[in-house]
């Protein structure tokens, strides 16, 4: 067996510590497991995709999960999870996807998932977080969804973001960032230029996520957070809304001919930019 899904389920009790020998997928979301991951999993190094989103887990995460060198997704999403998100994860060098949201995760991002060079999906939103973001997000070079938003992150937003150039949503809304909303985001590649109808710009993402990643982004549109499980190529999104930023508005903002979606309107919300 190389591939288990039992999601979307009503399961119960603690997760088992022993699993098929040569299994790379594991599905156990949606469902409403309780008690700790377990540190000692005992799952095959070829491990690919591990979702336990949206249970009822608490504890840490245990770093022990950066084991498996082959992991490509990770979700871990809507649990009671709390503790730090351990540095080790920077060693997941095949990561694409990393999903922590809505937890209770406290402490500082840790710059050494700058390590996972082929992330195209973090997010790490509704959390404790604090602390600075660190200006190695910048390396994260096929980043195309950053979402960081309902934290207590502080500190200037680094220019560096804008070296990001598949980056097609950011939201960075409610939380603690002061200073200047650095002229790097508005020359973001994947945002800056219209797709013609029929036409998918080379920048551009185009997939369903809940097939994809078993993931659902979640970002607030007109006062409501919604959630979203698909991200077309005429969807982008720049969420600065609910910090203390300030400062003037850049001219450079009407470049970004490409900023389309529900969530357009909710760039400067709550912010004290003048």
């Amino acid at each position: 067996m190389t591939a288990l899904d039992m999601s979307n389920n009503a399961l119960c009790g603690q997760i088992p510590l022993v699993w098929p020998p040569r299994i790379i997928l594991l599905l156990l979301n949606d469902n409403l497991l309780t008690g700790s991951i377990p540190p000692n999993l005992e799952l095959s190094f070829s491990l690919q995709i591990l979702n336990l989103a949206n249970n009822r887990l608490n504890g840490i995460i245990p770093p022990s999960l950066a084991k498996y060198p082959q992991l490509r997704i990770l979700n871990l999403g809507d649990n009671n999870l709390e503790g730090v998100m351990p540095s080790e994860f920077g060693m997941l060098s095949q990561l694409l996807s990393l999903v922590i949201k809505n937890n209770q995760l406290s402490g500082a991002f840790p710059p050494s998932i700058s390590n996972c060079s082929y992330l195209t999906f973090l997010d790490i939103g509704q959390n404790l977080l604090k602390g600075g973001i660190p200006k190695t997000v910048g390396n994260l070079s096929k980043l195309q969804v950053l979402s960081m938003r309902k934290n207590y992150f502080e500190g200037s937003i680094p220019a560096e973001i804008g070296q990001l150039k598949y980056l097609q949503i950011l939201d960075l809304s409610s939380n603690r960032l002061s200073g200047f909303i650095p002229r790097s985001i508005f020359s973001l590649q994947a945002i800056l230029v219209e797709p013609e109808e029929g036409y998918i710009m080379p920048y551009k993402i185009v997939y369903d996520i809940k097939s994809m990643y078993n993931n659902e982004l979640n970002m607030n549109s007109k006062g409501r957070d919604e959630n979203y499980t698909y991200i077309f190529s005429t969807m982008s999104a720049i969420d600065l809304s609910n910090n203390q930023l300030n400062g003037d508005v850049s001219s450079d903002l009407g470049n970004l001919k490409g900023l389309k979606g529900p969530w357009i309107f909710e760039l400067f919300r709550g912010t004290q930019l003048f």
